[in-house]
């Protein structure tokens, strides 16, 4: 990736093409195609070269070549491009098995399991997260987003996992996992406010998308006492939760959604 960043700075134009295989490199009238890809490995320029074949082009081949390769339908690649690829590589293998619509006591399991491994991941945080209103299990089966208040950037990241909490009743009972870095009042939030709530923008205008990871089929007996929480952590609407807060909450709601 810096690499190409490099090659940005020094004015060279970047395009991409789908499904692009052929390894052809052209520089003035010299050209050379083989198996090699632009790398130190590739091009013998690393300790650790590959063993590659490479055949050197007579000009008209060369020409040749040249129309073929820039006849390819391509996109322009920009900065913002090489950005949003280094997010998504980060995000790789980072989201675990995502919830089925219903659960059974197999499946609950399985999802608690792969939870409670997920959850010892260095990289990932374990939160709580208040929602205002009545419990809703069915908003959070789907790809889903919630909100956090304007006294600055919240701490979400993309891979952390959050345990939803009914503010009006003080259950906990359903567990996501975020998929994107905080957004400030994105367009689809700016669209939901303006016909379901004007004033949330303003007051809660930072946004992660998430995706379900444990969804009970109905609301579980599981309060905020039993996760080791008290209401006055949540000033903000979410607190940081420790390893095993998380770990014993995971337990409880997959036995409760078994039992």
């Amino acid at each position: 990736m810096q690499g190409l960043h490099l090659l940005l700075d020094a004015g060279v134009e970047i395009r991409h093409t789908e499904r692009l295989h052929a390894k052809c490199f052209i520089v003035g009238s010299k050209a050379m195609v083989g198996s090699a890809n632009l790398t130190g490995s590739g091009l013998g320029f690393s300790t650790s070269a590959n063993r590659e074949l490479g055949v050197h082009l007579t000009n008209e081949q060369a020409d040749e070549a040249h129309r073929i390769t820039v006849s390819w339908p391509a996109k322009t690649v920009m900065r913002t491009d090489l950005e949003e690829l280094l997010n998504e590589a980060k995000n790789v293998g980072r989201i675990g098995r995502t919830q089925d619509k219903t659960l059974d006591a197999s499946s609950a399991l399985q999802l608690a399991e792969r939870l409670l491994l997920d959850a010892r991941d260095p990289q990932r945080s374990l939160w709580l997260k208040l929602e205002y209103g009545e419990p809703a299990l069915d908003g959070w089966r789907e790809q889903s987003w919630f909100a956090s208040p304007k006294k600055g950037k919240p701490g979400f990241r993309a891979g952390d996992l959050v345990f939803i909490c009914a503010k009006a009743t003080g259950d906990c009972y359903a567990i996501v996992e975020v998929v994107d870095d905080p957004e400030y009042q994105p367009d689809f939030y700016v669209k939901w406010a303006a016909s379901n709530d004007t004033a949330a923008l303003a007051r809660w205008p930072w946004t992660n998308k998430t995706t379900p990871r444990l969804v009970p089929d109905s609301l579980m007996e599981l309060k905020l006492s039993e996760i080791g929480v008290s209401g006055q952590a949540l000033q903000n609407g979410h607190v940081r939760l420790k390893l095993d807060q998380f770990s014993a909450g995971v337990r409880a709601l997959a036995r409760l959604a078994t039992a």
